[in-house]
């Protein structure tokens, strides 16, 4: 009975395959020691699909900086990438006050406290302070 040998190919998700060789670009022509910000954002989005140690496996990157990363424990300097330096709160659009208390904190220490605010008012004044619309 004659052997042959069976490769087995796995399959790599194409948006760890691009990564990938973004992270190899960059090292081809880095000039700053540290990864860019936005090279580690696209790792931690794809660890939280796929897993930490596949994402650094393939895509070639720090075990333990993705895992910190995906853990939250470097989520303070995440979150100070852009965040908002001025927030303008605009009168309740029916003109009438609902009583609403909304306070917020990020990462950072920064907060925000505002007094009679409707809710869809409170929403957009939310995703603004944390960064999440511009």
């Amino acid at each position: 009975m004659e052997m042959t040998e069976v490769s087995v190919q796995k399959m790599v998700p194409a948006a760890m395959v691009s990564l990938r060789e973004k992270v190899q670009a960059w090292r081809a022509q880095k000039k700053h020691r540290r990864m860019p910000e936005e090279l580690w954002t696209e790792a931690v989005r794809l660890a939280r699909t796929y897993g930490v140690h596949p994402v650094s496996k393939n895509v070639e990157v720090s075990y333990t900086r993705l895992k910190q990363l995906v853990d939250g424990k470097e989520e303070r300097r995440l979150a100070r990438q852009s965040p908002p330096k001025f927030v303008q709160i605009s009168p309740s659009r029916s003109g009438s006050a609902s009583g609403t208390r909304m306070e917020i904190s990020r990462p950072d220490g920064c907060r925000l406290s505002v007094e009679n605010v409707d809710l869809q008012m409170a929403s957009e004044v939310t995703a603004v302070f944390l960064g999440m619309r511009q």
